[in-house]
């Protein structure tokens, strides 16, 4: 393998991971806002909504 080929497939791999990484921080953001949102509307509401 020459130096241009591994550095392309390092560059390739680095992507994958941060296109995962990305999707796993999206994925957890979502969870945490829709946890607050339900936490303030029960709040508000005052009435328990059963998930």
């Amino acid at each position: 393998m020459t130096v241009a080929v591994r550095m392309r497939v390092i560059v390739a791999m680095a992507v994958r991971v941060q296109v995962v990484v990305i999707m796993v921080v999206a994925v957890n953001v979502v969870v945490i806002v829709t946890v607050i949102v339900e936490r303030t509307i029960l709040e508000t509401e005052g009435q328990a909504f059963s998930l």
